[in-house]
């Protein structure tokens, strides 16, 4: 399923385990892509196979691409006017991504009690 990191400061350990309470909200992702492929009227199964090797793509080119950092596989997804851009700056706009740092914070804070 991935590598094991092994973590020997149990301080510093609470901040992946903040990062690790990430599951559920990225099967969310998932589910919703698969929800709303059914809804235009794909079958579920091919909906749910077909975001879930999307996701396990996106996950595996990160990994092979590490050394570029996250910040430049984000540049490079988009094109001027695309798809990605335009998916990237509506959730931009809606504070997704704040939101999402800020649910960070409260479960490091949470943790490291």
């Amino acid at each position: 399923m991935g590598e094991v990191l092994e973590i020997r400061n149990e301080k510093l350990s609470y901040k992946f385990w903040s990062t690790a309470s990430l599951m559920a909200t990225y099967y969310e992702l998932l589910n919703t892509s698969s929800k709303w492929l059914i809804k235009k009227g794909i079958n579920k199964k091919l909906a749910d196979t077909y975001v879930a090797e999307l996701f396990l793509a996106l996950s595996q080119d990160a990994l092979n691409k590490s050394s570029q950092g996250y910040k430049k596989l984000v540049a490079d997804s988009q094109t001027p006017k695309g798809l990605n851009m335009q998916v990237l700056n509506e959730l931009k706009k809606g504070k997704f991504f704040t939101k999402f740092s800020k649910a960070l914070e409260n479960v490091n804070k949470r943790v490291s009690k």
